[in-house]
């Protein structure tokens, strides 16, 4: 054990070596996750209860506990389907930190054990400070859902992949249970109108994780079929599979569309208005993207373009939400 935190040290001196660890800890999504959360709350919600003259229920450091909470949820997540998927990724990934052996058994499951305890202590405090008690199953659901998909789910295709997205759209309604009193003021039409906003968002985030997670799948073929996964492209080919990603993805302009028609009375800054097109003409690229990658590098590069795509959903629904507000 010594020996290999000397070498995590060691690794994070040197930016090439430190680049693995980042890898297994997901920096990126926890950033996204992070980021969605806090933008939901300040971006959206917070201009509509300035208006109503309603203040935050939840304290901003007990906020970015919850967010922390969710990121423990998520990177656990992360691990664990990396302990599980050691032998496939030695095929896909060797460079990750399990299948290149930096990171023994017993160290894992150290690591992961003292960040699901860390998780539920968090979950406790803030469901006894909040009087939530009734919403603490949440987490020990969502870790066992995670370990779940890890184990069994991933190998079943569709299943994991629909839990995996409804996990990134499930943040916003974690947002909305911590912060309830805009359920409390729903017959104002500014509220209704950012409830709609946000619900058109998570619909948004789910389609475009899922048409991330087959064009991984697409990406992880090789090691895929050599330990039995069913994944989509093994199930189908690869063409269905890119096919439907990009079905997901049009379904995505669908939703844009209407949310357009629902808001366009509202929306009286440019700024909004332009976000509609920009996530449109965005989600075509990545459409057309999808149709004609055939080898890992452009599968790869599609997959970093719908990341991309969820922060213009972010921007969106921000530039959006103050639009709904002040009109």
């Amino acid at each position: 054990m010594s020996y290999e935190i000397k070498f995590f040290a060691v690794d994070m001196l040197d930016f090439q070596k430190m680049l693995p660890w980042l890898r297994f800890m997901r920096i990126e999504n926890i950033i996204m996750i992070a980021l969605l959360m806090f933008v939901i709350r300040q971006g959206a919600l917070a201009p509509l209860y300035e208006q109503l003259e309603t203040g935050f229920r939840m304290q901003l450091f007990d906020f970015a506990l919850l967010v922390l909470d969710l990121c423990i949820v998520a990177v656990t997540g992360y691990w664990i389907n990396d302990q599980a998927d050691r032998s496939i990724d030695a095929i896909n990934r060797p460079e990750r930190i399990m299948a290149s052996g930096k990171l023994t058994g017993s160290s894992f499951w150290m690591l992961y054990s003292i960040a699901v305890v860390i998780g539920a202590i968090i979950t406790a405090h803030l469901a006894w400070k909040y009087d939530e008690l009734g919403w603490t199953w949440l987490y020990p659901f969502s870790v066992f859902s995670f370990w779940l998909y890890a184990r069994f789910l991933k190998k079943q295709g569709l299943i994991g992949n629909a839990l995996v997205s409804f996990f990134i759209a499930a943040i916003v309604f974690i947002v909305l249970i911590a912060e309830p009193a805009l359920f409390q003021v729903l017959y104002i039409v500014e509220a209704l109108d950012v409830l709609g906003a946000l619900l058109f968002f998570a619909f948004i985030a789910f389609l475009a994780n899922l048409a991330r997670e087959w064009v991984k799948d697409c990406e992880d073929i090789e090691g895929d079929q050599a330990f039995g996964v069913r994944s989509l492209p093994i199930l189908t080919s690869l063409v269905f599979t890119q096919r439907a990603a990009a079905v997901a993805l049009f379904l995505i302009l669908v939703l844009e569309g209407l949310m357009f028609r629902r808001f366009q009375n509202a929306l009286q800054d440019w700024e909004a208005q332009l976000s509609f097109g920009i996530v449109g003409l965005t989600t075509l690229l990545i459409i057309w993207n999808v149709l004609r990658s055939s080898d890992q590098r452009r599968l790869r590069l599609v997959s970093r373009s719908l990341k991309l795509l969820m922060v213009l959903g972010l921007v969106q629904l921000v530039l959006v939400s103050l639009d709904l507000v002040a009109g």
